[in-house]
């Protein structure tokens, strides 16, 4: 079975939690070297994920307890219909 290089044998992990609004905001910033994301909508309200300047219709959409797994190095921006906590986990070099 191949290895896959975008996920295995990055040297660090982070892990943070933000709480996005009903207004874009940044959950986590751009990194070069990082391999993939891990956002985990851990609060009451629906947040739509995506690039600065997200919408809730141009948004991916996590609903509470919902995650999504990222392999980027970009930012990624969340709205929210009402506030509610994210948490991540970045894995980088």
């Amino acid at each position: 079975m191949p290895i896959n290089p975008v996920l295995n044998g990055a040297q660090n992990v982070a892990t943070g939690q933000v709480t996005v609004a009903t207004t874009a905001t940044l959950i986590i910033a751009r990194r070069a070297t990082r391999r993939a994301v891990g956002i985990l909508n851990t609060g009451a309200n629906t947040v739509f994920i995506g690039a600065a300047g997200v919408t809730a219709t141009t948004g991916h959409q996590l609903t509470p307890g919902s995650f999504v797994g990222l392999p980027t190095v970009a930012e990624v921006w969340g709205i929210g219909s009402g506030s509610s906590l994210v948490t991540f986990t970045e894995v980088f070099d």
